[in-house]
């Protein structure tokens, strides 16, 4: 057991080594963030990695992705090449390393993004060395944050909001937001600001042969089961009297309350709808429901993007978002491939008015589809990060 685990060991010592030694021929671009653990067998498997690394491949340049880790591995560092991207997992206690890097590689790298925010004690120092080595720095926000949910006290609440607005927001050179709507909340921030959509693979977010059931109506949720995901609105819907016999509510993703979980199944069950939850699905599975699926629905208030709203688009099924939350705001068209609503009770309006209009759901999945097709795949993404990079790093 101890040979393996050395034998181990010294594999990865010469994975890094191997890798330092290609990172020293070509120029990189740094993309810093927290993942909850090592991942040996990362893929690029999502929008943004994909756009950055067919970004690299095409100026011989090379994608570093830093991620420190929520929870400690067996190894303090590891590391993985896919095509011209870099994955390096930090431990969670080893957070110097990555500033050791920095300035190591000072004279090679391009450009740094963070996509850590709202994380101070992660964000800040990176920025202030990068300044200080003069390099360029770039902050991707990811989420919408109302600083008046997330800390209670006023002081604290006060204090982050002085710290965004004055300090980390006029140190970076530009900031990335998933959509329009998203930016137009940071009016705030004096820095050039780009637009990045999550668009998806359309070879596997794709329509099957969807038939819509003339029993029950079909309803999923797909994301983690949380509080702020608002599901228990959905069921609250639901329990209307003209609907909850004639609906399926069908919810997929990974636990993070289980208090909540347990709530929302035994309001399932006191209400009687049927319902069935499928755990933490992989894609190809999500694929499947998005497909059985009559109509998709994701009631958060605050969702920046949502890309399963886009997902779901793809693959023929339409969707309800919030009125309000920018991913909605951004991708929906209300009543061409979905509709948005304020609260449960329109969203019960809706829900009765597709199950009287059958055939108004295969109309809206086709436009749907067309929307993403057009607007949010993955070369659009890439196209538009493109325009982007070029822009930061001053390229004609």
């Amino acid at each position: 057991m101890v040979v393996l685990q050395k034998s181990e060991n010294i594999a990865r010592a010469k994975r890094v080594i191997h890798m330092r030694r290609r990172m020293d021929d070509r120029n990189i671009i740094v993309d810093v963030g927290v993942v909850d653990e090592v991942n040996e067998n990362v893929t690029i498997d999502n929008t943004l990695w994909y756009a950055q690394d067919k970004y690299a491949r095409l100026n011989n340049y090379i994608i570093v992705h830093a991620f420190y880790t929520k929870r400690s591995g067996e190894s303090d560092i590891l590391a993985k090449r896919v095509n011209s991207t870099f994955f390096i997992f930090f431990r969670k206690n080893k957070y110097v390393e990555l500033i050791r890097r920095l300035i190591k590689y000072r004279r090679k790298i391009l450009l740094v993004q963070i996509n850590t925010f709202p994380k101070p004690w992660l964000e800040l120092p990176i920025v202030l060395i990068s300044k200080l080595l003069g390099l360029k720095v770039v902050d991707f926000v990811h989420n919408v944050y109302d600083f008046k949910m997330i800390l209670k006290s006023k002081i604290l609440r006060l204090i982050a909001e002085v710290y965004y607005r004055y300090l980390y927001f006029s140190l970076v050179d530009a900031v990335f937001f998933c959509t329009n709507y998203q930016r137009k909340l940071y009016t705030f921030v004096r820095k050039p600001t780009f637009v990045f959509p999550f668009g998806v693979d359309i070879n596997v977010f794709k329509p099957s042969d969807k038939k819509i059931s003339h029993n029950k109506l079909k309803i999923l949720y797909a994301g983690v089961i949380s509080p702020h995901k608002k599901i228990h609105e959905i069921v609250e819907a639901l329990a209307d009297g003209n609907l909850k016999n004639r609906v399926f509510f069908m919810f997929a993703g990974k636990i993070f309350d289980i208090r909540y979980f347990h709530y929302l199944t035994n309001l399932l069950e006191k209400e009687g709808i049927e319902y069935a939850y499928y755990g933490y699905v992989p894609i190809k599975r999500l694929v499947e429901l998005y497909n059985e699926a009559d109509v998709f629905i994701n009631l958060r208030p605050d969702e920046a993007f949502g890309k399963v709203f886009i997902e779901a688009m793809a693959c023929g099924t339409p969707v309800i978002g919030r009125v309000g939350a920018p991913g909605p705001e951004e991708v929906i068209i209300n009543g061409k491939n979905g509709f948005k609503v304020k609260d449960a009770s329109e969203l019960r309006k809706i829900l009765i008015y597709l199950l009287n209009n059958r055939g108004r759901m295969s109309i809206l999945g086709k436009f749907a589809h067309e929307f993403v097709v057009k607007h949010y795949t993955y070369e659009h993404s890439y196209t538009i990060l493109k325009r982007a990079y070029d822009s930061l790093l001053m390229k004609a």
